[in-house]
């Protein structure tokens, strides 16, 4: 088994220069100080009186609509640009938000006068806070999946679009119901026993009584410290006749998204990925089971 970490996508895997990153980490890093500065200032102006006329309704509510959205530009292009799979770049990450809403809280505190009316008030400070708690979600979501991942909670598998994940470098058809049925048929049967800590992968090649062959078995996949990717490769040797139909399922190890990125007489392969970096050296096991022709293939009854 041939395994190598891949990081997600950021900007720096397209044509962009080390150079122009850093120049657009420094441009969003200016922005969030600039925002605390602003935020400190108009707060000690507030503490010292400075501040006695109450801003219009309208004004309120547009103030707090254009700042929330400034913020949310600051902290997604920052992610974009830092990536996530690093402690570093979380680290940096948690950095900028506790930044921005700093001073998003001053600001909104040194507006906050005495005889503003309440209802924009009110509004003024809903959408301040439900862009902070939408702002802080993904810190949160990534708390929850690394102590589910702690205590053992291998949950549901994960379902997650394209445009959230890494696209496989082939795509393959949906696979069929009975597909399915068959790798349900086969754990019976077959036991599909988890493998211990020094076994790679147990595979098994068998011909159906109409002649087809099938392979399944289990494989483990391994990720060290700091790890959400890796590529698991099944061989079938020989080759099958037919490009076969492939069907997975995870049956051990934190919760994680499979994904088929080649299938091919000679073998597949598959992408295993983390919801976040792995926090210690933990593995994952997946159960495969490969039809030469979906129509051949035996279904439960």
């Amino acid at each position: 088994m041939e395994a190598r970490s891949i990081g997600s996508v950021t900007w720096s895997d397209q044509a962009v220069s080390r150079e122009q990153l850093l120049l657009v980490r420094l441009v969003l890093l200016a922005s969030a100080g600039f925002l605390l500065a602003l935020s400190g200032i108009f707060l000690v102006r507030r503490l010292v009186g400075a501040f006695e006329q109450p801003l219009a309704p309208g004004t309120l509510i547009v103030l707090a609509a254009v700042m929330t959205m400034l913020v949310a530009v600051v902290r997604g292009a920052w992610r974009r640009v830092s990536g996530s799979d690093t402690v570093s770049a979380r680290g940096s990450e948690l950095v900028l938000d506790v930044v921005l809403s700093l001073g998003v809280i001053c600001l909104a505190a040194s507006l906050s006068l005495p005889g503003s009316a309440t209802v924009p008030l009110v509004v003024f400070w809903c959408l301040l806070v439900s862009g902070e708690f939408i702002g802080w979600s993904p810190y949160y979501r990534r708390l929850a999946r690394q102590d589910r991942a702690r205590n053992g909670d291998n949950g549901p598998q994960i379902e997650e679009s394209p445009s959230a994940i890494d696209e496989p470098a082939h795509e393959h058809s949906a696979v069929a119901p009975h597909t399915t049925a068959t790798l349900e048929e086969a754990t019976e049967d077959d036991g599909f026993e988890l493998l211990s800590s020094s076994v790679l992968q147990r595979i098994t090649r068998a011909r159906e009584e109409n002649g087809v062959e099938v392979v399944y078995g289990v494989a483990r996949c391994d990720f060290a410290v700091g790890q959400r990717q890796q590529n698991l490769h099944i061989a079938f040797c020989p080759p099958l006749e037919r490009i076969p139909e492939l069907t997975t399922d995870q049956i051990d190890g934190p919760i994680v998204r499979i994904k088929q990125s080649m299938v091919e007489t000679f073998g597949a392969g598959l992408e295993i990925k983390l919801p976040a970096p792995s926090s210690e050296p933990t593995s994952v096991q997946v159960q495969f089971y490969a039809c030469e022709k979906p129509d051949d293939c035996r279904v439960s009854t």
